[in-house]
Parts: C-alpha cells; structure tokens; sequence
C-alpha cells in the first residue's frame, strides 16, 4: 500500500513544481502591448497570430520566409526547416508585410467562422431578409418608345403627326445609337443611358400617350410609356442563397468585432483603437 501512495506524493509534487515553473515563465513575459495603448485591428490580429504560433506553422508563410532569407543569404541547398527557424530567428517576420497580411487575414477569417458556424433557420432568413428589403427588391421599371430631337424646336414641330400607334412612328425621330424601343427599364438604367433627369420625366408619364418634349444627356425626345411595372418584393425561395450568405457575413463580421473588444480587455488596452 505504501509504494502506491508514495508515486501519487511524488506525481503531485513534480506536477506542481511544473505548475510553477510554467507559471513563472509565464508571468515573466512581458504583454505584446502597453496597457491603455491604441492599437489599430491588424496590430491586434497579427499580435494573436504570433502568440498562437501561426507565423512558425502556417504554410505560406513558411515558404515566405524561407524563400526571403534564401534570396538573402544567395545560397542554394538548405531545407526549409532550417531556413525558416533562422528567418524566425532573425525576426524577418516581424518586418514583411506579406506575411504580416497573410496572419492577419487567417486570424480574421478564423474569428469570422465563429460567427458563421452555425446554419440560419428559415425563420432567421425569412427575418433577415424583412430587415434588409430595399436589398432585395425589384425596382419599378418603365417600357417605352422614344423619338430623338437633336433641338426642342425639332421636337415640338413634330407633335401633330406623333400617331397614337408608337410602332409608326419610328420614322420621325433622328439617329442615335441604341433602339428607339426601350425594353423595361429602372430609374437606373435609364440614366446611364440618357441622363440623370430622363428617368424622372419618365416615370411620370401616364401609360398610352405621347409626352411632350422630354431633355436628356443627348438632346430632345418625345416619349410614349407602354407600360410600368412597380417596385416588386422578391421572395426568399429566389434569393435564399443570397440572403443566407449575406447574413452568416454579418455574423462573421460581429464576431471579429467582438474578438477584438476581447483582445482589447484582455490586454489592457483603449476600447477603441479610432481606426481600423
């Protein structure tokens, strides 16, 4: 019974003088940052990166720093071991951006998986998606035909013979590059194609008649309206994919931020670094 009880006395004291040794070195290092310092988000990111000894393991980065000191010393012939524990030595990590960028970005992305974890419900998507409907709504639109007028004058002179069939009137206007038919349109599209101010007269003509001279970026037109469709709410079974990554992006998105908040407690450091 006595042998037992003497390795469990000895395996406890050997555990708790590793406990204290580890402690000690522990406490021995000095933090990565001044308490009450401002630190910026890629500071933060990259110093986590580091401690948790991404800059030693991560694989592009390895062959960055192999590749740089290789290039450096004009050798040909060392491993890649070897290499990178002297380009670590002599803390080339520290001064390349690349690599810099590169722990930076995992370390974001390896926050933002957090958030995006676990699968949205539909319920959630349904939610999320009331939230941002502007996103995903269909803006109205306007099918028309126009007749181009390089002057007013031209235009209005041309009034008296516009027939009520917008078809027989091709032959009235003058050329310009793209078809006097319109296909439907948004208040969008319309201004990148004829100007800011175009689509407003547009929209506000009533369907099934000519309108009288409208100006846009070319010149003159007289409009006839076939038809407009309104503003059209598209539904979650058309958009669900795009409303699912948008919200798991928002909750990568929170998550990072909340990582951050937590660094920054953990360190010591201002709540808010006032730049990115």
């Amino acid at each position: 019974m006595k042998r037992p009880l003497v390795r469990f006395v000895l395996l406890g004291a050997a555990l708790f003088a590793l406990d204290r040794t580890l402690g000690a070195q522990l406490a021995s290092e000095p933090p990565p940052f001044a308490p009450g310092s401002l630190v910026s988000d890629d500071e933060l990111l990259y110093r986590e990166a580091t401690l948790r000894g991404w800059h030693e393991s991560d694989a592009v980065v390895r062959r960055r720093l192999a590749m740089n000191l290789a290039f450096a010393e004009g050798e040909r012939g060392r491993d890649e071991d070897a290499l990178v524990r002297d380009a670590l030595a002599l803390g080339m990590h520290e001064s390349d951006v690349v690599v810099q960028r590169r722990l930076v970005q995992k370390m974001r992305l390896a926050f933002a998986q957090s958030g995006r974890a676990q699968e949205p419900s539909e319920a959630e998507l349904a939610a999320f998606l009331a939230a941002h409907r502007a996103r995903w709504t269909e803006a109205p639109r306007v099918r028309a035909t126009q007749l181009y007028f390089t002057t007013r004058a031209r235009a209005e002179a041309v009034g008296a013979q516009l027939p009520r069939d917008a078809s027989a009137a091709l032959g009235l206007g003058e050329p310009l590059p793209f078809a006097a038919q319109l296909p439907s349109l948004s208040h969008a599209e319309l201004a990148r194609q004829l100007g800011a101010a175009f689509p407003d007269a547009a929209f506000a003509l009533a369907p099934g008649a000519w309108s009288a001279p409208i100006e846009s970026a070319y010149g003159w037109h007289r409009v006839f309206v076939h038809e407009r469709t309104p503003a059209r709410e598209t539904p979650l079974a058309t958009v669900r994919s795009e409303v699912r990554e948008a919200l798991l992006a928002e909750r990568g998105d929170a998550a990072v931020r909340s990582a951050l908040a937590q660094l920054r407690v953990r360190w010591r450091l201002a709540p808010d670094a006032g730049y990115e």
